[in-house]
């Protein structure tokens, strides 16, 4: 055991579950509960809840897309820096945005903090962020008051200043106490603490508030499209390989070619279409992840635990959008104790990964297959990694098959025996959902399943 559980946490969960009638109640777990499966059966509550909440969704979607349309105003994501990373320029997603993060080294984050300009925002609220002993320049870094203020002023500014508040019941209920009213206020449905378990330090660890943004912001997102369809306009989505005139002057002010970014749509999309077909397709494909790969999360976790005993560290190898940001919000637990990360650069890794060690453990977690940037394939990591003993778990997403994943891995050598594979069960192309008059899919579930396989791995570790 790593860290050491509270059995009065019981209570806790219990009240996690309570409200679900179609999702497992856990009361007085046991000690095999504390692991995997109640990060899964939160996330599957999760969703049932956000399935609920679609009239309020899609309320706040089409005010937002008259706003939108009516104005010839922008989106933008402030808050939450994994949701942001999420929502910028992802695949699936809205091709254009704003984008802020206090902590995010970004001119166009900048911007967004000190013009507050007409449009709309979606702010992902979280609890304090910290910087980190190992890396004070860390992503993510601010307080709940700071996005209380902001929100304010953004209130304050006029009503063609449209945020959304997006987070978890107690922090959304902390703005109202303050006396904070957005235009509207959408519960993530994340775990009431945050975190699912508590540590020995009285911690709420095994975070839950980034899943959930995520999953309502892909939700929002679609009923946002359906909106907009239901004016006669279509946003433009990111998607692999776009034709090279969607992505020209990418970098300069956005808004100043906005309406190249909406074209005409001749079918009309009806509520709850796109946000019931995501939630449908994601409960499904965390239910087959769950069902098949619970074993190998298993494994890992025993890898991890095995290595840390002979005094050896589990490492991630973390990249793609929110998923390298992973371990640096609220309610991650000690990253001494369970993971951490194996390099100290986001998109440059040559000279800042850590020297691993024989014997330790390495869960390389992404999607779209081998990164290309970076030094990667130059210093051929995995095979340094093999040469050193140490074990390797992989994990991404675009997949067709296990047999698929394994000719990407093994465009950098063999795989020996003391490496797996976990399959996402992310399809090609990630997004999942179809556009009448798009050539391609909307909604991506990569970060949802991704992010779901690392943080039951890690509620294995502490179990």
């Amino acid at each position: 055991m790593i860290i050491k559980m509270q059995k009065p946490v019981a209570v806790a969960l219990a009240l996690l579950f309570s409200a679900c009638t179609q999702s497992p109640v856990l009361k007085n777990p046991s000690e095999n509960e504390w692991g995997a499966k109640v990060y899964y059966d939160w996330l599957m509550k999760c969703l049932e809840e956000v399935h609920q909440d679609m009239p309020r969704i899609v309320k706040s979607a089409e005010a937002a897309a008259k706003l939108v349309i009516q104005n010839n105003v922008q989106v933008g994501y402030v808050g939450d820096p994994q949701a942001i990373s999420e929502g910028y320029g992802r695949a699936g997603g809205l091709y254009a945005t704003w984008i802020g993060a206090f902590g995010l080294n970004m001119p166009e984050a900048n911007k967004i903090q000190t013009e507050i300009k007409p449009g709309v925002y979606l702010y992902f609220v979280l609890d304090d962020r910290v910087k980190s002993s190992e890396n004070p320049t860390e992503i993510g870094v601010g307080k709940f008051e700071d996005d209380a203020q902001w929100i304010r002023n953004a209130v304050q500014a006029g009503p063609d200043r449209h945020v959304i508040a997006i987070g978890r019941s107690n922090l959304l209920e902390r703005l109202r106490k303050m006396g904070i009213k957005p235009a509207a206020s959408l519960d993530n449905h994340a775990a009431p603490t945050g975190g699912l378990f508590q540590d020995s330090q009285k911690r709420w660890v095994v975070p839950t508030d980034s899943v959930a943004n995520v999953l309502l912001l892909w939700v929002w997102t679609g009923e946002f499209a359906a909106a907009c369809s239901r004016l006669g306009k279509m946003p433009f989505f990111w998607h692999p390989g776009a034709p090279s005139e969607w992505r020209e002057k990418i970098g300069e002010r956005l808004d100043k070619q906005y309406r190249r970014y909406y074209r005409e749509l001749p079918a009309r999309i009806e509520p709850r279409t796109f946000g019931d077909s995501f939630i449908q397709i994601l409960r499904s494909q965390l239910q087959a992840l769950y069902q098949e790969e619970l074993l190998r999360i298993k494994k890992l976790a025993g890898w991890a635990t095995n290595a840390k005993a002979n005094g050896k560290k589990f490492y991630g190898f973390l990249h793609g959008h929110g998923t390298m940001r992973a371990l640096t919000g609220p309610h991650v637990p000690d990253r001494t104790q369970t993971i951490d990360y194996c390099h100290k650069g986001w998109f440059d890794f040559r000279d800042k990964t850590v020297e691993l060690k024989p014997g330790s453990v390495v869960l390389f977690l992404g999607h779209g297959g081998m990164p290309n940037w970076g030094g990667f394939e130059k210093h051929n990591y995995p095979e340094q990694w093999r040469r050193k003993k140490v074990k390797i778990a992989w994990s991404f997403g675009y997949n067709d098959s296990l047999e698929e994943m394994k000719k990407k891995i093994e465009t950098m050598g063999k795989m020996s025996e003391d490496e797996m594979m976990i399959d996402q069960h992310v399809p090609q192309g990630d997004a999942v959902v179809s556009v009448p008059g798009l050539e391609h899919k909307i909604l991506p579930i990569s970060y949802v399943m991704g992010a779901s396989i690392l943080w039951m791995v890690v509620a294995e570790l502490l179990a």
